[in-house]
């Protein structure tokens, strides 16, 4: 194995970026759902005119974040390499019987052997499915936005 020189390494990515990439515009459009909920639900029954804004504020600075979790995903899908950086692990060997796995207790690791470091692939999936599931969530929580403007909050 070489060395890695400053124009092949990779910069890394700091976990709580990664995780708000995956699930931070999920986190907002829930945050958004039960927010928008409980306003209008206390807000109501008193006619309050400042409802409205209340929830035009919300609904913006939760777009912003989903926003923002969705730049963090699609910045941590393009930093992660696309295959295995390390070939000193060989693949597991094909199973016997296809349609069953046995367990072999000879050719198995040994117990506390697990690989600290998940796989670029897992990773890159989770980016992945965290950066659709932000576009979604954006989408949910200005899809929210009409209905308030267009009725207002205590039809």
């Amino acid at each position: 194995m070489t060395a890695a020189s400053p124009e092949t390494k990779r910069p890394g990515i700091h976990p709580l970026v990664f995780w708000f990439g995956v699930g931070g515009g999920t986190a907002a459009w829930i945050l958004h759902l039960l927010v928008g909920y409980w306003t209008i639900e206390l807000a109501c029954p008193t006619d309050s005119p400042a409802l409205p804004v209340f929830l035009m504020v919300i609904t913006v600075l939760l777009t912003v974040v989903a926003a923002a979790a969705t730049y963090a995903s699609w910045w941590a899908l393009r930093r992660l390499p696309e295959y295995a950086e390390s070939a000193a692990v060989p693949p597991p060997p094909p199973p016997s019987l296809p349609w069953r796995r046995r367990r072999d207790p000879e050719g198995a690791p040994p117990a506390g052997a697990w690989d600290p470091v998940p796989s670029p692939a897992r990773n890159r999936l989770l980016a992945l499915t965290g950066l659709a599931m932000n576009l979604l969530s954006i989408g949910m929580i200005a899809l929210a936005a009409f209905p308030v403007l267009a009725y207002g909050p205590c039809w």
